[in-house]
Parts: C-alpha cells; structure tokens; sequence
C-alpha cells in the first residue's frame, strides 16, 4: 500500500511540476517583446505586411484569447507536437531533443573533472585541516567559487586559443574541442565540492578512531576508506548526482561563449530570433530534463542508503 501511494505521489509530482512548467513556457513567450507572427515572416525572409502579418497571426491562432491559446498549444504539447521552427523549418521537439546529446556530452566530462579533481583534494584538506595545506585549499576554492563563468570562459580561450594556439576556441570536434567548456564548466562547482566533501568528512569521522588508525600503521589507502570515507560517502555522492542534474540544465551560458551545439546554445538562438516553437520546446525538455533526472537520483541514493527510503516513509 505504501509502494502504490508513494507511486502514486510521484507521479502527480512529476504531472503537476510539467503542469506549471508549460504554465510558465507559455507566459515566457506572451511576455517576450516582439511578435511572433513578425518573427515568423523575418525568420523566413518574407516581407512584413500588414496583409501577412494579420494571415499568419490567424494560422498561429494569435488572435484567440490567451487561455484558448494555452489550451490548444497544451493539447499538442501532450501530443509531442509543438509546432515547426521559424528558423529551421524543421520539428521544433526534434531539434531540442537532437540538441541533448552534445549536451549530454558535455555534462558527462565536466562532472568526470569535477569528481577527479575535487575528491582527492576534498580528502586531503579534511586529513590536514587547520594546517598551511588546508589554508591554501581553502584560499583556491574561494576563488574558484567567486569566478563568473562567462570571465573564466573568455579568459581561457584568449590564453589557450588566441595566444597559445593550444586548444579549438568552439564548435563540438574531438577530444580537445572538450577540454575548455568543461574547464569553465567544472570550476566553481570543483571549489564548492572540495569544501562540501571537507565537511561531510569532518562531521562523520571519529577522530578516536582515526588516530588509533594511523597508530596501527595502517595504510594510508584503508584508512581514507574504512575510516574517512564510511560515513560521507552517501551525502557526497549525493552532492555529485545534483551537481550532475544542474549541469545538464545548466549549461546555457557556457554552450554559448563556445558555440557548443548543445540544448543551451539552441536555446540562445530561438531567443535572439524569436523562434517561439522553438523555445517553447527547449523550456519543456528542460524541465521535463530537470524533473527525470532528479527523481533518477533520488532512486539510486535510496536503493544504495535504506535510511533516506525509511525517512521518506516515516514522513
């Protein structure tokens, strides 16, 4: 009975939060200046008459009261179908779904450098806290925090590309074409996480313990594991699923200073051509992205720690 309400729960989370995502879609578009029956005629190189313009607007249905127009936009949103794009004349869902994959990409790199980067320091300024070392790797993360990313971004490009001519300034091509948006990427959040896995180290070792370990002579290896790690472990691979969900759809910004032809970068350029098809379907598979992926999380961290799963169905 518990499953079957909990089921239940889910599901009319997941219906009502997409519910007020295609609430908020559709106001983005009615608040957005310009119109989208001119955007349509510019986008596809026509010239804006008023003969048109009053055509267009009455196949787009612009000319039907705003909860007329949510309801049928609605209806086909169900259906999968949101219209074509005014720039590419193609399936507005299918170029934002197609777009995924880049930034899926993307995400699954920048949060390998994250984790190979943040852990073993995050370890080490918890083993030698309070000390020079810790001072130091506190200092590091402040700054790597207090970055803005599209600084970071324009930084490395101008110094790896412009002057080294080490690395490819944009586009999505090999190994090395990775290498830079993951850097701008993983940066403030490798500075939140070596202090996040610095914390949940401190609070859940027992430092008895942990010098009768290193009293022992046991090696250094079966101490971090059996000693330091024990406990954290949950909480930080908690930390790192999020962190994986808010790359995914978070990586706007980035995907644009490196013309990465993810769903951010798509999403950019329905904006500044006001494809409103095309928008409207990059808001919803952002958000229906966003929703999928957390409760994705949320089950893996429960199936590897029971007690998050009793918590749950206590409350």
């Amino acid at each position: 009975i518990i499953k079957v309400r909990n089921m239940k729960k889910k599901i009319f989370d997941i219906i009502s939060a997409l519910l007020v995502i295609s609430i908020l879609a559709f106001i983005f578009i009615q608040l957005s200046p310009g119109d989208p029956a001119e955007n349509y005629l510019r986008a596809s190189h026509l010239p804006v008459t008023d003969e048109l313009l009053k055509q267009k607007r009455e196949e787009l249905g612009l000319n039907s009261p705003l909860i007329i127009q949510y309801l049928k936009w609605l209806k086909n949103a169900l259906l999968g179908n949101f219209g074509y794009s005014f720039l590419r004349k193609e399936p507005a869902i299918y170029l934002a779904l197609k777009s995924l994959y880049a930034t899926f990409q993307l995400t699954i790199f920048s949060t390998f450098l994250i984790i190979l980067i943040s852990l073993p320091i995050g370890i080490l300024s918890a083993i030698k806290t309070e000390t020079w070392m810790d001072k130091i790797i506190i200092s590091i993360t402040t700054i790597f925090v207090s970055m803005p990313v599209f600084w970071l971004g324009f930084s490395l490009i101008l110094l790896f590309s412009v002057k080294l001519n080490w690395l490819p300034v944009s586009g999505r091509g090999g190994f090395l074409n990775f290498v830079l948006p993951s850097i701008t990427l993983s940066v403030p959040f490798i500075g939140q996480y070596i202090e996040f896995i610095k914390k949940s180290i401190l609070e859940n070792i027992q430092n008895n313990l942990l010098e009768n370990a290193v009293l022992r002579g046991l090696k250094k290896r079966y101490i971090i594991s059996n000693y330091l790690l024990k406990g954290a472990w949950i909480p930080i691979l908690s930390g790192f699923s999020f962190t994986f969900v808010s790359i995914l759809t978070g990586s706007i910004l980035v995907e644009e200073i490196f013309s990465w032809p993810g769903i951010g970068f798509l999403f950019t350029k329905a904006i500044q051509a006001g494809d409103v098809p095309l928008i409207q379907a990059c808001i919803m598979v952002f958000g229906m992205l966003f929703i999928i992926a957390t409760h994705f999380m949320n089950g893996i961290l429960k199936y590897l720690d029971p007690r998050i799963k009793g918590e749950k169905n206590n409350g």
